[in-house]
């Protein structure tokens, strides 16, 4: 009983200093990936090409030669008179002036004309402590409070007090903000969530409670070693009762 004590208290006391400890005043950034900014810049300046999307080139004056093509994985796709064309990585007005220029001498003032068929849906991402972690377009929501109640809501096991906002910046490194609660409870965070205007690919993550996490220590520490503990010594309290009922 003395351990059982000792164990608890030192959880309780483990967390107490995890919830005073001061929250760093810088944001934490991390250095984004080239394909992660590329992909990203995709939303908000012209749309650029990218591998599996379906475009629609259609050759005027020449109906024969349209059609409708997938970008391969190394970002080429292939045009009846003008061969293989990269295409992966520009505008659509450009990949259409990069196969006109193909055709060469095969076809007169050739005038072409790329459309994107199937353009991914600009979205953001809520994870953590909510109703469910999942995708949302961004036509959906404006705000961080409407991702997260289209998200489930809070679950009882997150923080109240705080949310975390990852965003690419324009320096190329993704940023975890920290917003901050403005008042008690959850209306004082979704307050805070409401001022949050989204941007493609912003992710939204709940973290876990305090008192959360001590409940799920005491669980992972204290319950379930003592539950393991008793199956294996209760056969023999069993044991033992057994004897000194036929002793009597």
């Amino acid at each position: 009983m003395k351990l059982l004590m000792k164990i608890i208290a030192f959880v309780f006391l483990f967390f107490t200093l995890s919830a005073c400890a001061p929250v760093p005043a810088e944001r934490l950034a991390f250095k984004a990936s080239p394909e992660v900014i590329k992909s990203q810049k995709r939303y908000t300046t012209t749309y650029l090409i990218n591998s599996g999307d379906v475009l629609e080139v259609i050759v005027d004056r020449a109906p024969e030669l349209s059609r409708t093509v997938t970008v391969r994985p190394d970002g080429v796709i292939t045009i009846p008179g003008a061969g293989a064309v990269s295409v992966a990585g520009v505008s659509t007005t450009n990949a259409a002036r990069r196969i006109e220029s193909a055709f060469g001498d095969r076809l007169l003032d050739p005038e072409v004309t790329v459309i994107v068929t199937n353009p991914p849906v600009p979205s953001i991402f809520v994870t953590g402590e909510v109703g469910g972690a999942r995708s949302i377009p961004l036509r959906d929501v404006t705000t961080a409070a409407e991702a997260v109640i289209l998200a489930g809501g809070l679950q009882r096991s997150a923080s109240i007090d705080r949310m975390a906002l990852i965003r690419l910046g324009d320096d190329g490194f993704l940023h975890a903000s920290i917003i901050e609660a403005q008042g008690e409870g959850q209306t004082g965070l979704f307050l805070s969530l409401s001022g949050i205007v989204l941007e493609p690919g912003d992710i939204l993550v709940a973290p876990e409670s305090q008192r959360s996490q001590f409940v799920r220590a005491l669980q992972d520490f204290v319950s379930t070693p003592l539950v393991a503990l008793n199956a294996i010594i209760a056969p023999f309290i069993q044991l033992e009762l057994l004897r000194n009922l036929g002793e009597a």
